[in-house]
């Protein structure tokens, strides 16, 4: 299982729950302190 490598990555983008940050990405704005963000930039591409 890729369990330990998905822990690695979903944790670099780990911030705070009352440390949220608004980024623009793409013209988008995206909160920080959300896990599934993370998930998704991980993940690739799907059509």
């Amino acid at each position: 299982m890729k369990t330990e490598e998905g822990e690695r990555l979903a944790s670099a983008y780990l911030v705070k729950p009352d440390d949220i940050q608004v980024v623009r990405i793409k013209d988008r704005e995206v909160n920080l302190n959300r896990l599934h963000l993370s998930r998704r930039d991980t993940r690739g591409t799907r059509r």
